[in-house]
Order: structure tokens, then sequence, then C-alpha cells
């Protein structure tokens, strides 16, 4: 847990300058940290009932992204996906970056090759519902949460392998 901690401060001071479209805002990464951060909160609470994940941080900023007058449009709405999906994005490659300096070399071989089947498999399953919706502009939509949402899980499942591993 410290290390979500740890690292969302880091992605969150490291907020792309001149990185390439899309790019997260630093509002983005404030609201994914706050609540990372309430969650550990929560669960280091041993009287709160409730037990949240960092699994419900996903979505967090571009839901609050959507709220804001551009982000009600379609293409808005993309965006604001395609900004979280940024930041989760980064996070993913430090995650994989982190094991690639602590695993041996076999394992770390195995890693690779599951991750390159793994980004086959997410753009295979987005381009699978964006062409589904294909009748509106909602195929976008389905497109982009697709995106953000298999990117983030991916993120966290590297992290979980982290804290297997004890770094």
């Amino acid at each position: 847990m410290k290390r979500f901690l740890i690292l969302t401060l880091c992605l969150a001071l490291a907020a792309p300058a001149g990185a390439a479209e899309p790019a997260y805002l630093p509002q983005d990464a404030e609201q994914l940290q706050n609540c990372f951060e309430a969650v550990t909160d929560i669960n280091l609470d041993e009287d709160n009932a409730e037990t949240p994940a960092y699994r419900d941080c996903i979505g967090v900023a571009s839901t609050a992204c959507q709220e804001e007058p551009d982000g009600q449009t379609t293409i808005g709405m993309v965006a604001c996906s395609a900004r979280e999906r940024a930041w989760w994005d980064e996070m993913l490659n430090h995650n994989y970056a982190t094991l690639q300096d602590a695993l041996d070399a076999e394992t770390f071989e195995a890693l690779r090759l599951a991750q390159r089947n793994w980004i086959a498999f997410r753009d295979t399953e987005c381009s699978f519902q964006y062409t589904y919706w294909r009748e509106g502009t909602i195929r976008s939509l389905y497109g982009a949460s697709c995106q953000l949402q298999m990117t983030a899980e991916r993120a966290l499942a590297l992290g979980e392998v982290i804290d297997w591993t004890g770094l």
C-alpha cells in the first residue's frame, strides 16, 4: 500500500510536460492520488467494515473530467478517458520497469511475453467493443473506456506482483 502512495505521488509530481497526446493533467493525478490515499486510510482503519480496493479508483479522474463543460460531449468524454488512461499507462510502465530490475532473467522473460500477449489482447478486445457499437458515436466511448479499464487493471496487477516480491 505504501508503494502505491509513493508511486502516485511521484507520478503526480512528474506529470508529462511535453509528452505526446493524450497526457494527464495535474488535477487528474491529484484525484487519483486522493483516491489511493482514501482507500489506504479506510483499509488501515480496523473499526471500518468497508474494504475498498485500489481498483475502485479506476475512472475517478475521467468521471470528474466529464463533469466539466468540455467533458460533456462525446469527444470530451473520450478525451477524459484518454487522459486518465495515460496516467494508468505511466503507472503500468513504472511497475513493469520495476519488475524488470527485480526479477531474474527467466522470470522477466516470461513477464515480457505475458505483457506482449496482454497488449495484443487489450487492443483486440477494445477493437471488438469499438466495432460492436459501430452504429453510433457511442463506439468511441466504449473503445476509450475499454482502454482505460484494461490498462488500469493491468497496472494494478503488476503492482500486486511487486507486492509479492516484497519490493
